[in-house]
């Protein structure tokens, strides 16, 4: 993913600690670590307890686009669906053992689907990128939508909710 969607993601998750707890402070460091021991180490160095690693994945579903026309009509129909998961992993690791104290995630569903009738070549590329833009739109939200809810699990537990959580769609 390009450093806009994990930006979206790291928001969410900064404003949900926020406002979970004034006992909960964000530092933020390196984006990605060789191993455990450096995710200790880190985490240390930074004076933190905890460490929250995070994996974000895509994974298609569903495509499938289909051109049918008339026989004796010259009229042509595209039908596109779309369909993707998008789920966000979570671990948190206690700093000072190096074991994993949490792990959960969150998944969002993307999905768009249209029929068209084209004129045109012109037409058929309008309705592919009009298609894509509603389709990242889509995404988009299913991301916020598994951030959101890895993020409030997340929360529950630093704060002694978990797992009193509800389910955010």
């Amino acid at each position: 993913y390009d450093s806009y969607y994990l930006e979206k993601v790291n928001k969410v998750f900064k404003d949900a600690l926020s406002n979970s707890s004034s006992n909960i402070e964000i530092v933020t460091t390196k984006s990605s670590f060789s191993d455990i021991d450096d995710i200790v180490n880190s985490g240390q160095s930074t004076g933190c307890r905890y460490v929250i690693l995070g994996a974000l994945m895509k994974n298609d579903t569903d495509y499938s686009q289909s051109t049918s026309g008339g026989l004796f009509f010259s009229s042509i129909k595209i039908d596109t669906t779309t369909k993707q998961s998008i789920a966000i992993d979570v671990r948190i690791i206690d700093v000072s053992t190096g074991k994993i104290i949490l792990s959960t995630s969150g998944t969002g569903i993307a999905s768009y689907s249209a029929s068209y009738n084209p004129v045109s070549a012109k037409d058929t590329k309008k309705f592919s990128e009009a298609a894509q833009e509603r389709h990242n739109a889509n995404l988009e939200k299913a991301m916020l939508s598994a951030s959101s809810v890895a993020a409030e699990k997340v929360c529950a537990f630093l704060t002694g909710e978990y797992p009193k959580v509800s389910v955010i769609k």
